[in-house]
């Protein structure tokens, strides 16, 4: 379930197509999904409906298994990813290349 109504952002017209394109963002427990999405209208469409019509097309496409979406997962505790060792030794490549074999 989500928690907000999605938010849009990236907001343009596209003359070519004569549609609005926009990036649609969904947020719920699991995390966020972001989905590009278009609506056609003309240019002197007021901002409401252009965004109206983007959360439209981004909620009618959630239901589609094809449609291009990205994911980012919700965060897990804090303890979780501060246990983690870093992922690449710095201190040791520092120490290689000035010759400190020790570090």
């Amino acid at each position: 379930m989500y928690q907000s109504r999605p938010s849009v952002s990236d907001l343009r017209y596209n003359a070519a197509s004569s549609a609005f394109e926009g990036i649609v963002t969904f947020h719920s427990d699991s995390g966020r999904i972001r989905m590009a999405s278009s609506f056609e209208a003309p240019l002197d469409t007021s901002y409401d409906a252009a965004v109206a019509g983007l959360r439209e097309d981004a909620i009618r496409s959630l239901e589609r298994p094809d449609a291009l979406r990205s994911r980012r997962a919700a965060r897990r505790a804090q303890a979780r990813s501060d246990s983690r060792a870093p992922a690449f030794p710095f201190g040791r490549l520092l120490g290689q290349f000035f010759g400190n074999r020790a570090a």
